[in-house]
């Protein structure tokens, strides 16, 4: 890999360098302090983790400091068309009043942040821009604007939610949202900044079509979220649709109980399985049992090392814990501390991989010979879907929309857990990789979902709520 020649090339730096070349040589300095891994692998030290963020970097070429970009058109670029001849960026909305030009996605975090909502998100918006429709998405972070993937995104340092406060100027993205003149606006994720400044528009007569797409109402039964969900009901019936992933979970239900009427569903998705070799070729012979999740307790860490040191008494076994590292004070946070204790423990083969690269995740769950989910607040789990592209069998808690999905198996508690695990370990249950795949190929491919979510928003553009 050039530079050090005096000593060999570390398996996991390999891969870090075969995804993010840019990065490699920052990824081998982190590795250079291990916690625990089977030989070959290393982790991230907390020395590594309690390290400052990266410094603020100056506007690169195309970026808009001002965070107000022009659409296209309007920054010299070749306006592209539309059948019928309407140029994106420029005119009146089209006569056909189901063909939808403009379209603006709020989501409060967006690529190359990582999460369940970003991949939504980035998803459905380059995919729609891939379709011909001129996407915007308005979110967080330092002020500016950027094209990625065929998407113009406008950031802003905005914070919070209603219920607890909302951090920065979100006044100033709403009036980017409407000068924009979208032909629709859709929300991601309520109990965020961007949907909560964005309700703001359902009391006025004169504004665009507006979907919401729920995600699991996760604070519904906080008691600093009382207020919010007490003016939730009237809310979501003025918006002009509403998709939700599953008709299990208990925002489906909030709906239906407030009368919302204009309701969809829209699986989520994952892409094409990664191929999983180089960390597959790491566990040297040991049984690799991986979860995916931020370093926050509700992602039940503690629970998944637990179980995967009981699992490995009686097999060879590597546990990994892939998640983005926290970095600053905000290490102080969640459980990434009692993580790193338990693997310098070394009472377990435990890792700690750091997510931050997109590729990782997705590398990690392809490569497990099981991926064991203990999350405790989940909507429609992107990690399970990955999974199931992969033919990687699954054990979860019964937690969001998991127990309709396929290729794998749902417990109730701890020990059903470790039981179950075991059992597929031990080759228990050969029918739930064929059967994952199976339902990701029929049902959960982004190629397929993203003319779903179109066909939501021209029936909601061709039919809004009367206001």
């Amino acid at each position: 890999m050039g530079g050090d020649r005096g000593r060999p090339a570390d398996p996991l730096h390999l891969l870090f360098a075969a995804q993010r070349p840019d990065q490699a040589d920052r990824c081998r300095g982190a590795l250079e302090h291990p916690v625990l891994l089977w030989p070959g692998i290393r982790g991230v030290a907390p020395a590594a983790l309690l390290g400052s963020d990266q410094r603020a970097r100056a506007p690169a070429d195309g970026d808009d400091p001002g965070g107000r970009a022009a659409v296209a058109g309007d920054r010299g670029e070749p306006q592209r068309r539309r059948p019928g001849g309407l140029a994106r960026g420029s005119g009146p909305r089209p006569a056909a009043v189901g063909d939808i030009v403009r379209l603006v996605v709020t989501v409060e975090r967006y690529a190359p942040a990582i999460g369940g909502a970003e991949r939504v998100a980035q998803r459905v918006a380059e995919g729609l821009a891939r379709r011909e429709h001129e996407v915007h998405v308005v979110t967080g972070g330092p002020l500016g604007a950027e094209s990625r993937g065929g998407v113009r995104v406008h950031r802003f340092p905005v914070a919070g939610n209603e219920a607890r406060g909302i951090k920065g100027d979100a006044g100033q993205a709403l009036d980017t949202i409407l000068g924009l003149g979208p032909d629709l606006i859709f929300n991601y994720a309520a109990q965020s900044w961007p949907t909560d400044c964005c309700m703001a528009l359902l009391e006025r007569r004169q504004r665009p079509p507006m979907v919401l797409a729920p995600c699991g109402f996760s604070g519904l039964h906080s008691r600093r979220y009382r207020g919010y969900f007490a003016a939730m009901p009237e809310r979501l019936r003025r918006y002009d649709g509403l998709i939700f992933h599953s008709e299990r979970y208990q925002d489906w239900q909030f709906a239906v109980s407030a009368g919302a009427d204009r309701r969809f569903v829209v699986a989520n998705g994952a892409d094409p399985p990664a191929g999983g070799e180089r960390l597959r070729a790491q566990a040297a012979g040991r049984q690799l049992v991986v979860t995916v999740g931020s370093h926050v307790v509700s992602k039940g860490h503690r629970d998944f090392a637990r179980a995967t040191a009981l699992l490995g008494r009686e097999r060879r076994l590597t546990a990994a814990i892939v998640a983005p590292p926290r970095r600053g004070l905000d290490a102080l946070r969640g459980c990434q501390l009692s993580c790193g204790a338990r693997a310098l423990a070394r009472r377990q083969n435990l890792a700690l991989l750091d997510g931050t690269d997109p590729g990782i995740a997705p590398d990690a769950v392809a490569a497990a010979d099981l991926f064991l989910f203990t999350s405790r607040v989940e909507c429609a789990p992107l990690v399970i879907i990955e999974a199931m592209a992969a033919g990687t069998p699954w054990v979860s808690y019964e937690v969001g929309n998991v127990a309709e999905l396929a290729g794998g198996v749902v417990v109730d508690g701890f020990a059903d857990l470790v039981k179950v695990a075991g059992a597929v370990l031990d080759g228990a249950q050969p029918e739930l990789s064929p059967r994952g795949r199976a339902a990701w190929e029929a049902g959960h491919r982004w190629e397929d979902l993203v003319p779903r979510y179109e066909s939501v928003f021209e029936e909601v553009v061709r039919a809004p709520v009367v206001r």
